[in-house]
């Protein structure tokens, strides 16, 4: 069975249950569903409405109106890509302390030894490192 805490080069802490893992997950993919529907609806509706009146007669100020309705649409769907990372630090916890970790500079990277077969491959991970160890290596003089 593989072990929930290292499942796919993913350091899940294990005191977490696996039961607020999944309620902190399924909260985000339908914050995230939600928004993506939300933010990019209006681009598409207006997308059919262009096509639809491609051909009608439309004073200035309807062009302008339509021009500027296109720029705030696209920038809509613009912003649904940003917003992917403010959805995630709003809705999930082990997501907040992790990205807590990133900003503290508490993060290094190591290297991690695979044995697949008699054959052994040399992988990169990021990971935070917990502050006993950045002491142990301070007091060593290791960066």
């Amino acid at each position: 069975m593989v072990n929930a805490a290292s499942r796919n080069g993913v350091r899940i802490q294990p005191h977490i249950p696996h039961q607020s893992l999944n309620a902190q997950l399924l909260r985000m993919i339908l914050v995230q569903v939600v928004s993506f529907v939300a933010l990019t609806m209006p681009f598409s509706a207006w997308g059919v409405y262009a096509g639809v009146s491609l051909n009608w007669r439309k004073s200035q100020w309807r062009r302008d109106l339509e021009a500027l309705l296109s720029v705030c649409f696209t920038f809509l769907v613009y912003a649904n890509n940003g917003l992917s990372c403010i959805v995630y630090a709003l809705t999930a916890r082990l997501f907040r302390q992790e990205l807590r970790a990133l900003f503290h500079c508490r993060w290094r990277k190591f290297l991690r030894y695979q044995q697949h077969g008699n054959i052994f491959l040399l992988s990169q991970r990021v990971a935070p490192v917990p502050a006993r160890i950045m002491q142990s290596k301070r007091i060593n003089n290791y960066p």
